[in-house]
């Protein structure tokens, strides 16, 4: 009787999750891993991912699997917005309603603070309500005046405290 194959294992049989570093290794040789490797690689769109039974899988999901033994109900948020950190302490299971409230600030603000944007002689602050759909916007003179606003709408609105940096 030989060793089992990979269609035949659990996730917990094959990968091993480091909670402190976010690293996931091989538990089993399969393919070109040996026991003992670090399991993923990046892809183009920033996250890392494995293949298991020929699909690919994000690790965060499969860390918070093994983690909690069982799949997150949602989505999988980087808390500090770095998607190669896949420490249980980064990791959270929440809505996309909820993930989009935990983004970085747009590569297109010249602000330099989320939610707040430059319109003519004055400031914008322009957030959405989640619980509604629904665009804030208001218009402040003042530059600081803006920015305390914007602070005090993604609180109320409850967006999560890294958003936008």
């Amino acid at each position: 009787m030989g060793r089992p194959k990979a269609k035949e294992m659990s996730i917990h049989e094959m990968l091993e999750y480091d909670p402190d570093s976010g690293e996931l290794y091989w538990k089993v040789p399969l393919g070109r891993n040996k026991v003992g490797d670090r399991a993923g690689h990046r892809t183009p769109n920033g996250y890392i991912t494995t293949r298991i039974r020929g699909k690919s899988y994000p690790i965060h999901r499969i860390a918070w699997q093994l983690y909690y033994g069982e799949p997150p109900n949602g989505e999988i948020d980087h808390i500090n917005h770095n998607k190669h950190d896949n420490r249980i302490s980064n990791l959270r299971d929440v809505t996309r309603s909820q993930n989009q409230r935990n983004q970085r600030k747009n590569t297109c603000n010249t602000s330099g603070v989320t939610n707040v944007y430059k319109c003519g002689n004055a400031w914008r602050v322009y957030i959405t309500d989640p619980s509604t759909g629904k665009p804030f916007t208001k218009r402040c003179k003042n530059f600081d005046d803006a920015v305390m606003l914007a602070h005090a709408k993604r609180m109320e609105f409850g967006y999560h405290p890294n958003h936008g940096s």
